[in-house]
């Protein structure tokens, strides 16, 4: 956690060293704090970040209900159709995959525990 800024700060390197990234953004980190590391065993932490641009959203929102679980009567999906979400989706793969096959830089979603 405590590195995060730093390779957020890498991460815009990579992106506007990379022409084929042109367009992708990377929200910057600016600092992170783990709470009560010997209390807790550094299981809270915080980082700050720069917030998305105005109508971002994450890429499942238009298919899960409030608990998180994917629907298939999405209010998104019934007036865009899963056609658009599909499209969408192969748009934001493709960096991603730049960046792990022409970078080394896998990218991966932390698992929540409860």
């Amino acid at each position: 956690m405590a590195v995060a800024p730093a390779i957020s700060d890498w991460l815009g390197r990579v992106v506007a060293s990379d022409r084929h990234l042109a367009g992708l953004t990377i929200l910057p980190e600016h600092g992170a704090a783990i709470v009560a590391r010997e209390l807790l065993g550094g299981r809270l932490a915080a980082i700050r970040r720069s917030p998305p641009p105005p109508g971002a959203m994450p890429l499942s929102a238009p298919v899960a209900d409030t608990a998180g679980r994917a629907r298939t009567d999405s209010p998104w999906l019934a007036a865009h159709g899963t056609h658009a979400w599909t499209a969408r989706l192969l748009t934001i793969l493709q960096p991603v995959w730049r960046m792990m096959t022409h970078h080394g830089i896998a990218l991966r979603r932390m698992a929540r525990t409860c």
